[in-house]
C-alpha cells in the first residue's frame, strides 16, 4: 500500500479517537476506546500515547469505587490547541476563538459604516495583529486561520471575487494579503461558515441532512448531507439570483425578476419607501429617505395594511424559493435565518400554508434563526477544528 494512504488512515484514526475522547471527556478509557472503535489494542494505545505526548490529552485515575485496579480515564487538555475564525461583511468584522473542547473562549467585533474594500481588509488585519500581540500563548497554539468571506469566492485560491454590497470588492487576493501571519489559511463562504456554526452550536449529528437558508442583503443557501457540505462538490445554491415567478422588479445584478429583488432586506425597505411616498403609511415619525427594517417590522406588528401586504408578498416569495429548493433536496432539517424572525409565527404560518398546497405529503422541519453575524466567525473556527480533527468516522 502507498505510504501516503497509510499516513492518511493513521491520521483519520487519530482524529476519530480524539473526537471520541472529547465526546466522552473523563468518561472513557483505552479499553473502552478499543470497544468503541474496534481497533486493535496496539493501535489505540499507540494513538492515545501520541495524543498525550503532544499535550492534547491527559489522563487521570477513575474516582469510582471499583474492585481491582482502577482504569485511567482520558480527558482533553482544552488549552492545548485553539482555532480562530474571522468573518467580514459590510457591517463589521467578527473574530472568534474556540478551544480543543470546541468551547468559545474569545469573541471580538469591530463595527464598520459603509466601508470600502480596503477598510474591511484593514479592520481584519488590525484585529488579527492585535489578538496575536495581546494573546501570544493562544496565538502560538493556533495551527490555522479560517476566513469567512461574503459573496463570490475562490476558496482554493483565497480570492474574494465579488461582494455586491461593497462595489470595489473585486478579485481581492486574501491569501497573499494575510500570508505574513505564518499560519495555514483556509477560506470559505460566510453561508457555509454559518451552517458549520449552527451545526456545532446545536450539536446536529452528521447523519442528518440540513438546508441552511439565510436572507439578509441577499439570499443564499447551503446544503449539508452525508457528513459533508455539498459546496465541496460545487452545489452552492446561489438562490438570490434565481428567477422568481411573477417578478418584474430589477435586481442590483442588472437582471429583472431575481428573488433578491423581492425578498432581500434592501428590497423590502425599497417597497416600504414606495408605500410611504404613495401615502399608504402613517406620516408621523417616518422619514422616507431613512426607513429601516425595524420600521417595517413595527408597522407589520401594528397591522398597517400596506406593510402587511408587503409582508405577505415577501413571505410568499420566500415560500416559493424554498419550494424550488425542496423539489431537488428534501432535508431532515431546514434552517431559515431571516430578518423577519421577529414575526416568526406569521412567517411560519404563511410558508407552511404555501408548502402544503405544493405537496400535502411533505412536512418540512423548518427552524427559524436570527441572522447573527457572529455565527459565521464561530462557524469558521468550527470549520478549522473540522479540518484538523475530521469528525467522520474512518474505516477500521
Amino acid at each position: 500500500m502507498d505510504q501516503t494512504l497509510i499516513q492518511q488512515r493513521q491520521a483519520r484514526r487519530r482524529s476519530h479517537i480524539f473526537n471520541l475522547i472529547r465526546e466522552n471527556n473523563e468518561q472513557v478509557s483505552r479499553f473502552e476506546l478499543c470497544k468503541l472503535t474496534r481497533y486493535s489494542a496496539t493501535t489505540v494505545i499507540s494513538i492515545v500515547d501520541s495524543l498525550i505526548q503532544d499535550g492534547l490529552v491527559v489522563e487521570s485515575a477513575c474516582k469510582e469505587n471499583r474492585v481491582g485496579r482502577r482504569p485511567s480515564l482520558l480527558q482533553i487538555n482544552s488549552g492545548s490547541i485553539y482555532f480562530l475564525g474571522i468573518e467580514c461583511s459590510a457591517s463589521g468584522v467578527n473574530l472568534t476563538v474556540i478551544n480543543a473542547m470546541q468551547e468559545q473562549v474569545l469573541h471580538r467585533f469591530q463595527p464598520l459604516d459603509q466601508p470600502q474594500a480596503q477598510d474591511i481588509l484593514a479592520a481584519m488585519q488590525k484585529m488579527l495583529d492585535g489578538f496575536a500581540a495581546e494573546s501570544p500563548e493562544i496565538w502560538a497554539r493556533i495551527p490555522l486561520l479560517v476566513f469567512s468571506i461574503p459573496g463570490k469566492l475562490d476558496e482554493s485560491a483565497g480570492l474574494a471575487i465579488q461582494y455586491r454590497t461593497v462595489p470595489d470588492w473585486d478579485r481581492l487576493d486574501l491569501r497573499a494579503r494575510f500570508a505574513y501571519l505564518g499560519k495555514k489559511l483556509l477560506f470559505l463562504n460566510n453561508v457555509d461558515a454559518m451552517l458549520a456554526g449552527y451545526r456545532l452550536q446545536y450539536q446536529l449529528p452528521p447523519e442528518r441532512s440540513i438546508l441552511f437558508v439565510i436572507i439578509r442583503n441577499s439570499a443564499g443557501a447551503r446544503l449539508f448531507s452525508h457528513g459533508v457540505p455539498l459546496s465541496r462538490f460545487g452545489v452552492v445554491c446561489e438562490v438570490g439570483h434565481m428567477q422568481a415567478a411573477g417578478s418584474t422588479r430589477r435586481c442590483a445584478c442588472g437582471k429583472k425578476g431575481c428573488y433578491d429583488a423581492e425578498l432581500s432586506l434592501p428590497a423590502v425597505v425599497s417597497k416600504l419607501r414606495e408605500a410611504c411616498y404613495a401615502g399608504l403609511l402613517p406620516s408621523a415619525g417616518l422619514d422616507p429617505a431613512n426607513l429601516t427594517i425595524d420600521d417595517f417590522l413595527r408597522l407589520v406588528k401594528a397591522k398597517n395594511p400596506a406593510a402587511c401586504d408587503i409582508f405577505a408578498e415577501v413571505t410568499d416569495y420566500m415560500a416559493s424559493m424554498l419550494e424550488t429548493l425542496f423539489s431537488f433536496f428534501r432535508p431532515d432539517v431546514t434552517v431559515l435565518s431571516t430578518y423577519l424572525n421577529d414575526c416568526q409565527q406569521q412567517l411560519s404560518d404563511r410558508i407552511g400554508s404555501h408548502l402544503a398546497r405544493w405537496d400535502p405529503q411533505f412536512q418540512p422541519n423548518i427552524l427559524f434563526f436570527p441572522p447573527a453575524n457572529a455565527l459565521a466567525s464561530f462557524g469558521a473556527a468550527a470549520a478549522g477544528y473540522e479540518d484538523f480533527f475530521p469528525s467522520a468516522p474512518p474505516e477500521p
